[in-house]
C-alpha cells in the first residue's frame, strides 16, 4: 500500500507558489480531525453512513433547489470518502494550498462537504426565511 502503512513517505508535486499536489492518507474526518484506526475506523464509517442516509431522506423531501444542491454535495462527498475508508482504511488527501497559509491538505470530497455545509447554512438561515415572508 505504499505510504499508507506509514513506512514510506507520500509524494509531493510542486505546481506553483500557491498550490501543490501532496499525497497524504487521512484516517480522520475532513481536514484530518478525529483520527481513527482499527475498530474506530468502522465506527466512523458507520456514523458517516448514518449521516449520509439521514441527509438522503432529507434530500428526497427537499422543496428548494438550493437545499437539494447543498445536500447532494454533502452526500456525494461523504460517499466518496466512505469508499476510500472502506477500501483503504483512510481517505486520500492531495489538494495542498499551503502557499496561501491554508495548512490542511484535503480532497474533492472534503471540498464538496464543506461547500455543501456552508450552502446548507445559507439556505436554512437566509433563503428559507426569505421564502417564508
Amino acid at each position: 500500500m505504499g505510504c499508507l502503512d506509514g513506512s514510506e513517505r507520500c509524494g509531493k508535486i510542486e505546481l506553483s507558489s500557491v498550490f501543490d499536489l501532496t499525497m497524504l492518507w487521512n484516517r480522520g474526518v475532513s481536514f484530518g480531525a478525529l483520527q481513527a484506526d482499527g475498530w474506530t475506523r468502522w465506527l466512523l464509517f458507520f456514523l458517516t453512513s448514518c449521516i449520509a442516509v439521514a441527509f438522503t431522506i432529507w434530500l428526497l423531501r427537499a422543496v428548494r433547489r438550493t437545499t437539494a444542491l447543498a445536500l447532494s454535495l454533502v452526500i456525494g462527498g461523504a460517499i466518496g470518502n466512505l469508499i476510500d475508508r472502506a477500501r483503504f482504511g483512510a481517505v486520500v488527501d492531495f489538494l495542498d494550498f499551503s502557499g496561501i497559509y491554508f495548512y490542511w491538505v484535503f480532497n474533492v470530497a472534503d471540498a464538496a462537504i464543506s461547500v455543501g455545509a456552508v450552502l446548507l447554512l445559507v439556505d436554512q438561515f437566509f433563503i428559507s426565511r426569505q421564502s417564508s415572508e
